[in-house]
């Protein structure tokens, strides 16, 4: 009877503790943010840097991997700058059927200024 208690009793802890660990899908999670219906999806960047993609209706519109400032390697230097400037872009994009694709467009530096994105 002890030893059925005590494999009950393991099963239960070791359940309880597997699903406290974080997933792999929980994490990526963070790294998408819905806003006016389009999608923006964050990627960290081999230069520990920051880009997105702008997503709508699963139409990928905007691929920012670059520094959008000065178009150098390496994106954004925070995730928060890099949702900062992709909500700013999404603002400024027409939804429709004739939306182009942008790949890593440039963007004045005053905009940077105006997001309050240090460095520029």
């Amino acid at each position: 009877m002890k030893r059925i208690f005590c494999l009950s009793f393991s099963f239960i802890v070791f359940t309880l503790v597997s699903k406290s660990q974080p997933s792999e899908t929980g994490s990526n999670d963070k790294n998408i943010v819905m806003f006016n219906n389009y999608t923006i999806q964050l990627k960290l960047l081999s230069d520990n840097g920051y880009g997105y993609d702008i997503i709508y209706q699963k139409k990928l519109l905007v691929h920012q991997d670059r520094n959008p400032f000065t178009l150098e390697p390496g994106g954004l230097k925070s995730k928060e700058d890099a949702v900062r400037l992709a909500k700013w872009q999404v603002l400024r994009l027409m939804p429709s059927s004739k939306q182009q694709f942008l790949n890593n467009p440039q963007i004045p530096v005053e905009v940077a200024r105006q997001l309050n994105i240090p460095g520029y």
